[in-house]
């Protein structure tokens, strides 16, 4: 149990009364061709991916296309610091062709998009959270970027960190949210349905955003007992045409 001061609970209950919810969904191509080719893989192969021989690479196809959509680096970054596997795994594709020859064409593209973004310098989530966070700069002095794990943190925070703009934004956990802290702005990296309730039921900022790939579902509603007071908003900046296809 954590115990927060009367003063920090009263701030708590003052953030929770009428937290403004903002939703950005957000596109990047190769990304989202990336992320539905690989569900469509895993479920067109679900027996033949059953054998030892894929797991490798089922694994860091899977890691890797959560690590985009999760972490808020350049994709080149996040691959030089996720590369343990790859040495590994390129052998194992190299004997698809022998072992599973009716999977090759298939693997082939997966590997070629992989390539491809771990060689991008694009990072969509971070420039639209500096974007939102620059347009309130002035009266954004205590602000916070919500990332779902934390061992990437110090990553995050040194790359923002490099603009002096942003060297004001913290980076956090969600654990780091049970105690009294409150925010101006929570920057919350993923769909709602990655965070605990308590993110959104006792929420610790006046305004949240939610930055979310489009091809991601997410939650209808976000839970808040203060429901009265919440006003949630759908960001028309970000919302782009496409096609009805979702992965969890």
């Amino acid at each position: 149990m954590t115990f927060v001061e009367l003063a920090e609970a009263c701030n708590v209950y003052q953030c929770a009364e009428h937290p403004m919810i903002n939703r950005h969904r957000v596109q990047h191509n190769d990304l989202h061709n990336f992320a539905i080719s690989l569900e469509k893989f895993t479920y067109d192969y679900r027996e033949e991916l059953s054998d030892e021989f894929w797991a490798p690479v089922a694994r860091l196809f899977k890691r890797r296309r959560y690590l985009l959509q999760a972490v808020p680096l350049s994709f080149s970054a996040i691959a030089s610091a996720d590369n343990n596997l790859v040495d590994k795994v390129l052998p194992i594709i190299n004997r698809v062709k022998s072992v599973f020859p009716d999977m090759e064409e298939d693997v082939i593209t997966l590997l070629d998009l992989f390539q491809r973004l771990s060689a991008a310098d694009d990072n969509p989530i971070g420039n639209f959270i500096q974007s939102i966070f620059l347009e309130s700069y002035d009266f954004s002095s205590h602000s916070a970027i919500l990332i779902r794990d934390s061992r990437w943190g110090q990553a995050v925070e040194d790359s923002f960190g490099a603009d002096r703009r942003f060297r004001k934004l913290h980076v956090i956990s969600p654990e780091y949210l049970r105690d009294g802290s409150c925010y101006e702005n929570l920057y919350c990296v993923g769909p709602a349905k990655w965070f605990q309730n308590y993110i959104f039921s006792a929420a610790r900022a006046s305004s949240i955003h939610l930055f979310c790939f489009n091809w991601i579902k997410d939650r209808r509603s976000i839970p808040n007992p203060f429901r009265v007071g919440t006003t949630e908003v759908i960001s028309q900046k970000s919302t782009i045409n496409l096609k009805s296809e979702f992965i969890s």
